[in-house]
């Protein structure tokens, strides 16, 4: 091999790599995880940073930032970590319960834009038109 040795060298158990091979056959995860999965399993063995970043789409400086992360933390460093941003509105459970009717007066009622929940639920409880009637009144 050409070039100098890198001094992060990927090593796990069979646990490890066990979890990181699942992750690759699963087919509802996060795909820029089983990327980083692909990646560290490629790095484990020996192959180069720059092989292994063309090999799973990334760039050389992407895979060595996972695999430090990875070997600081093991596989709980290969999640995405949580980014900045405004808080929701609605708690995640809430919204599936709420009417998309009435998620427009909440949001008329604190002059934000609408936008579409399509897997929310067509009913409209009693609480929930008291929430439009006492919003902003027009409907």
């Amino acid at each position: 091999m050409r070039g100098r040795r890198s001094a992060l060298s990927i090593e796990m158990t069979d646990q490890t790599r066990t979890t990181l091979q699942s992750w690759l056959h699963r087919q509802k995860i996060p795909h820029g995880q089983a990327r980083r999965a692909r990646a560290m399993l490629l790095l484990e063995q020996e192959q180069t940073f720059v092989q292994t970043a063309q090999w799973v789409g990334m760039t050389e400086s992407h895979v060595r930032k996972w695999a430090r992360r990875f070997l600081e933390e093991g596989v709980v460093g290969l999640y995405e970590k949580p980014r900045p941003g405004r808080t929701p509105l609605f708690p995640p459970g809430l919204v599936q319960s709420i009417s998309p009717e009435t998620i427009r007066c909440i949001l008329q009622s604190h002059k934000l834009k609408p936008w579409r929940y399509h897997r929310l639920a067509l009913g409209q409880s009693a609480s929930q038109r008291a929430i439009c009637s006492t919003g902003s009144g027009d409907r």
